[in-house]
């Protein structure tokens, strides 16, 4: 059986009926036309089913914060324009004190962190005035329980791919040292693209996986002119990971792909320079092609470049990418950064 791309063998429009279908199909398959998509191993199809579900649950996050913040916003409590993060410890604390209705304003101000000291005047007048009601309250803490919720079932994937991830420590070493990865990250890209990079395998050279992500730019050319090239939609899934990867790799310093993002975007602007960012780690190899699986001499290839100045012989700037920072977050975790427990203060855990 031959799990085959749709839009590589439909027939023509207008003539399509399930016999001419049927016959289409055997027409091709007799003639070695049919291309067999992709199908990982069952034990990649089964972290690929976590590492999505684990994106999901945290875009659902996200969007009940949005919704939290809405009910704030209509009962005039504009912490928002104040805080820098309406969920953080401070934040919490305030919000906590107006679901309880026991405080003032000026009392609720002064319970924050100290470095909001200086911020105190402008918490006041964010707060006075406000019309939070019974309805607002009950629909407020209806959110952070929610949002405790779903923290909690982020906790328990990130256990189960933590189990998932065992026989493919190499690999996830290796993913890890490309700036912006690190192992959350690495682990869904290592469960769409599977760890067989061999030129036998689904993608037998870097170009094939650009092409497969939809990162790379699309092909269409007729009677010797070049049209649009638009990207083409991939899987969506990689495509979407390996973006934000590429913006937490822009902004790290003295990084290769820093130069790249700032050379692209003054001539094709940010989000083409995203793209392009996004496609270098597939370019060079992301999982193994340099080396064909080697974790030696793969760093050097991609990595940030040592600082100007300095030695590159020197133990610190030989392999200056091998050291993840926190610049390397990928910001699909925002919603797990910034929330922090919705009531508790709990870090981010790492798969």
């Amino acid at each position: 059986m031959i799990l085959a791309n749709p839009e590589q063998v439909k027939a023509l429009r207008g003539k399509k009926t399930d016999p001419n279908d049927s016959r289409w199909l055997a027409s091709l398959l007799r003639h070695g036309l049919v291309q067999g998509s992709f199908i990982p191993p069952r034990d990649i199809r089964e972290l690929r089913d976590l590492t999505r579900r684990r994106r999901t649950l945290v875009g659902e996050g996200a969007s009940e914060r949005n919704r939290i913040q809405k009910v704030l916003e209509d009962a005039n409590v504009k912490l928002g324009n104040v805080l820098s993060d309406v969920f953080g410890t401070s934040g919490q604390a305030m919000l906590e004190a107006l679901l309880e209705n026991k405080q003032n304003a000026a009392e609720i101000a002064k319970i924050g962190h100290w470095s909001l000291a200086p911020k105190i005047p402008q918490i006041m007048e964010a707060l006075e005035g406000h019309r939070m009601n019974d309805h607002h309250r009950f629909l407020v803490r209806q959110g952070l329980r929610h949002m405790q919720y779903i923290e909690s079932m982020i906790e328990e994937l990130d256990r189960e791919i933590a189990a998932k991830l065992k026989p493919y420590q190499k690999e996830m070493e290796l993913a890890c040292t490309v700036p912006g990865i690190q192992r959350i990250a690495a682990a869904s890209i290592l469960a769409e693209t599977g760890t067989d990079m061999s030129p036998e395998g689904p993608f037998p050279d870097c170009h094939h996986l650009a092409s497969w992500a939809a990162i790379c730019p699309g092909n269409n050319e007729s009677a010797g002119k070049r049209r649009s090239g638009k990207t083409r939609q991939g899987n969506r899934w990689l495509r979407g990971m390996l973006t934000q990867t590429s913006w937490a790799a822009a902004g790290q310093k003295n990084s290769l792909f820093r130069t790249r993002y700032e050379r692209i975007k003054l001539r094709r602007g940010g989000q083409r320079a995203v793209i392009a960012v996004a496609h270098a780690p597939t370019d060079r190899h992301l999982l193994g092609y340099p080396q064909r699986h080697s974790l030696s001499g793969t760093s050097a290839a991609i990595g940030a470049g040592p600082a100007r100045g300095s030695d590159p012989s020197s133990p610190t700037t030989a392999n200056p990418i091998g050291l993840r920072t926190e610049h390397e977050l990928v910001t699909d975790d925002s919603f797990r950064d910034n929330f922090k427990g919705a009531g508790r203060n709990t870090a981010t855990s790492q798969i």
